[in-house]
């Protein structure tokens, strides 16, 4: 993909939006964490900034990936798509499995990165690893299993770095001098 005009960094176009997806979803994490909102709808104004985020990523992703890698794009779309409903039932059906939104949106999003894999480089099955080995530490920790009370408090936060920064790492990674003979796609 060509080079974005006046890039610092160099990037494709495809990584100064993911770049910028990641810094969104830190800022929506940061709103949700600390700013939440102080009325009686506060379940409609706290998923605002994320509902905003999803269509603004999934909008870029389709300016990047629609053409050229169209399996990838609907996986995404299809991945936001199921942490949607799962957090629509979460929030308005069934409160009690509230606590099931971070993993599960954690899981459906390194799901996602598995097509990105096997259709553009290899080295994005680290990203989904990532993500998955973060959702089994949020499972066990709202199911009680283990008692990671970071995980509990900040939840919202910490899936917002993980996901965010996952995804500035992954602007990177045509930047990155890939080993030879690994057998990673370009």
């Amino acid at each position: 993909m060509d080079q974005v005009e006046h890039n610092p960094f160099g990037l494709s176009r495809a990584g100064v939006l993911m770049a910028s997806w990641g810094v969104l979803i830190m800022l929506a994490g940061i709103i949700h964490q600390w700013f939440p909102p102080h009325n009686s709808f506060s379940f409609q104004m706290d998923l605002l900034p994320w509902a905003i985020i999803s269509v603004l990523g999934l909008a870029a992703q389709a300016v990047c990936q629609y053409q050229h890698q169209r399996l990838n794009f609907i996986i995404w779309v299809v991945a936001v798509l199921d942490g949607w409903a799962f957090t629509y039932y979460a929030y308005f059906t069934n409160f009690s499995v509230i606590g099931e939104i971070a993993p599960v949106w954690l899981f459906f999003l390194g799901i996602a990165y598995i097509p990105t894999a096997l259709q553009i480089d290899t080295r994005f099955f680290y990203l989904a690893g990532l993500h998955f080995v973060a959702a089994f530490l949020f499972e066990l920790s709202a199911r009680k299993v283990i008692t990671i009370t970071l995980l509990d408090s900040y939840n919202a936060i910490i899936v917002a770095i993980i996901s965010g920064a996952i995804l500035i790492a992954a602007a990177f990674l045509s930047r990155v001098e890939r080993p030879q003979g690994s057998g990673v796609r370009g």
